[in-house]
């Protein structure tokens, strides 16, 4: 399949993610100056008043695509490495974030009790 017919190709582009950070600083600046500027300088009559738009915010302004704002957030506050114990043979586990499965882990000492105390430990 073509790159341009699937998009997890482009998105790992260095090509790609160059010109994607050039869109969002010249949208940014546009949002922030041009744009921004003459919405926030021309009412818009409503009901009850007048309405003034406001684009820009810099502690609060991002610029996203639809994949980056809608992407699961799921490894967020998660520690790089944890530790567990294995519900079927109480073995030592090691679980890395982003990978799937798991690692024996080498301080497993063959005790279930003592297992589980240095899984909450580590």
């Amino acid at each position: 399949m073509p790159a341009a017919q699937n998009p997890s190709l482009l998105d790992t582009s260095p090509i790609f993610k160059q010109a994607l950070t050039t869109l969002k600083e010249y949208l940014s600046g546009q949002a922030s100056d041009i744009w921004g500027e003459g919405f926030e300088q021309w009412e818009i009559e409503v009901d009850g008043g007048e309405l003034y738009i406001h684009l820009w915010n810099s502690e609060d302004w991002s610029i996203q695509t639809e994949q980056e704002r809608f992407a699961p957030q799921i490894a967020d506050g998660l520690p790089e490495m944890c530790f567990s114990t294995l519900k079927t043979t109480s073995q030592l586990i090691c679980i890395k974030r982003g990978e799937s499965g798991y690692h024996p882990s080498e301080w497993d000492i063959g005790d279930k009790e003592r297992n589980m105390e240095l899984a909450d430990e580590l």
